[in-house]
């Protein structure tokens, strides 16, 4: 039931050939089994074909696992302010711990994808000052800088990551507090 990459990309080939489909039903096996990411992907895809006006996705697994409608799920499907508000509530519980960095970051994340770039500068003001060293949060800052043509400022933002990234490895997701 995992047609991969290859396969997904056949199938939206097929249905973008297909004007009368106007409706996407994922299913078989269940679709939420597979990674956040790859299900952004896959919605993406779908979403880029002109004539799908729904999507829909048919899964039983929320009932039995409903810690898997995450907040980065929620972001995948577009439901930024329902992703605000499950970060303002672990921000809530952990005001000045590790889940309040990682909340801030991800509540930046969700108000740029609104294009509330001023909002999501302050979300990532608010994960730096908690942790000055989160590497991801000083690069998201840059990329909401220059969104607003505040290049100097960007420049800098993404100076700070790289420098960290530098002294924490590869990977700018690594320093989590």
């Amino acid at each position: 039931n995992n047609p991969g990459r290859k396969g997904w990309t056949q199938a939206m080939d097929y249905i973008r050939s297909q004007p009368l489909v106007d409706e996407v039903i994922l299913s078989g096996g269940d679709p939420l089994m597979v990674t956040d990411h790859y299900l952004s992907d896959l919605i993406q895809g779908i979403a880029n074909i002109p004539q799908i006006k729904r999507l829909r996705i048919h899964t039983r697994l929320p009932i039995v696992l409903p810690e898997r409608i995450t907040t980065s799920l929620l972001q995948a499907l577009g439901k930024n302010d329902e992703a605000i508000e499950a970060f303002e509530g672990a921000i809530a519980s952990d005001p000045n711990g590790t889940i309040a960095i990682v909340a801030w970051a991800g509540k930046g994340v969700s108000l740029y994808n609104q294009e509330k770039y001023d909002d999501a500068i302050k979300a990532y003001d608010e994960a730096i000052r908690l942790d000055p060293d989160y590497t991801i949060a000083w690069y998201n800052k840059g990329v909401a800088l220059e969104a607003l043509n505040r290049t100097t400022e960007a420049d800098a933002a993404f100076a700070n990551a790289n420098e960290l990234m530098t002294i924490d490895g590869p990977d700018p997701g690594t320093k989590f507090g």
